[in-house]
């Protein structure tokens, strides 16, 4: 974090004092993700939820940023490169096509209709499960019943996102925003 900078008092964050802090946060969100990807998890009927918890925090980590640095009474161009908060939003989403998606998600979630979105990339999101051997299952029941008790089949689901670009898993995506963020934080502007 920056040397001799003030923390933020938390009254509407919890004990989110500062961008590292949410940056920490989106990092527990993501493990929520892939863990409730487990078909099996008693976590998994939860998994729309955390996938839109770590949308929400990726995207805002962008607002953290910027704030943090103003409030801070630092020039944020020298930090981000960028002359507005505008900008800001515009280059974070340019260079990291996972953080469009949480973008859109957040602010389409939020708002129930994503009308003032700028050239929307999400066209959709649905639940593909699969096999534990990684084949997808269409979740039926077999035809006779087997004569000795199978063994418990693990089924894995995954969140889809369709966009403009093809489908990607949004464990995938996640992975991309943490790494962009790491990337930012780890350059030394944090």
């Amino acid at each position: 974090m920056l040397a001799g900078v003030k923390t933020m008092d938390a009254k509407h964050s919890f004990s989110i004092k500062n961008p590292k802090d949410l940056l920490q946060k989106m990092h527990r969100e993501r493990e929520r993700v892939v863990a409730s990807n487990d078909f099996n998890s008693a976590d998994h009927k939860y998994q729309y939820d955390h996938a839109i918890n770590f949308a929400y925090t990726a995207w805002h980590l962008v607002d953290w940023v910027w704030r943090y640095l103003e409030y801070n009474e630092i020039n944020p161009q020298m930090v981000t490169g960028c002359k507005s908060y505008n900008d800001f939003h515009n280059l974070v989403r340019s260079e990291c096509p996972a953080l469009q998606v949480c973008y859109e998600l957040a602010n389409g979630s939020k708002h129930f209709l994503a009308t003032k979105l700028h050239d929307p990339v999400v066209k959709g999101t649905k639940e593909v499960v699969y096999d534990t051997d990684g084949m997808r299952s269409p979740m039926v029941k077999p035809m006779v019943r087997p004569l000795r008790r199978p063994l418990k089949k693990k089924h894995h689901a995954d969140i889809k996102v369709q966009t403009e670009r093809g489908a990607f898993k949004f464990t995938s995506l996640c992975n991309e925003a943490c790494e962009f963020w790491d990337r930012f934080f780890e350059a030394g502007k944090f």
